[in-house]
């Protein structure tokens, strides 16, 4: 994972064997997709006192799926896409991850996201340029605080491709 502010760098270990082929983030400007992704977290955490060394504690936090409804609005020459977002559909899958107290949290959280709305830049590469979330301003203030750190964490999350073509076992 990439350090918090920096860039991901994409190195290719093999090119593949057969017929390579550059990668790359094309669609038509009109274009929807709706996508659902389902992320798994733990949340480690650890306080100092008094200059002991942290004891660190793990809690896992049960599986979220966000189903992200995604409309081309523009193209630039350069190939980036500008895109609208809209998260139609966010849900805590009952997994058994989690105790009750933060399965509860998480769905408190979860269900404030469904109808959020923003936009997206993203390179032919696929990196992520620019990102945006339009939270309303009646959102509870901690979920507002959640939702602000996921928006800045959104340029982490994207999967550029490599710059050479590759093939297939890539």
């Amino acid at each position: 994972a990439a350090a918090p502010g920096s860039l991901p760098v994409v190195k290719l270990v093999s090119p593949g064997s057969g017929p390579r082929h550059t990668l790359r983030i094309e669609a038509p400007v009109g274009t929807t997709q709706t996508m659902t992704v389902a992320t798994q977290v733990d949340m480690t955490m650890g306080m100092s006192l008094g200059g002991e060394k942290p004891t660190p504690t793990t809690t896992a936090v049960p599986t979220i799926a966000l189903t992200v409804k995604v409309n081309v609005l523009d193209k630039s020459p350069e190939g980036n896409l500008h895109c609208k977002l809209e998260f139609t559909d966010a849900t805590v899958i009952d997994d058994g991850r989690g105790n009750a107290m933060v399965v509860s949290a998480t769905k408190d959280l979860v269900k404030s996201m469904k109808g959020i709305t923003g936009d997206v830049t993203i390179s032919p590469t696929g990196m992520t340029l620019s990102s945006h979330l339009d939270l309303p301003s009646t959102m509870d203030p901690a979920v507002r605080q959640q939702m602000s750190q996921m928006q800045d964490s959104l340029s982490n999350v994207s999967a550029q491709f490599p710059a050479e073509s590759v093939a297939g076992g890539a």
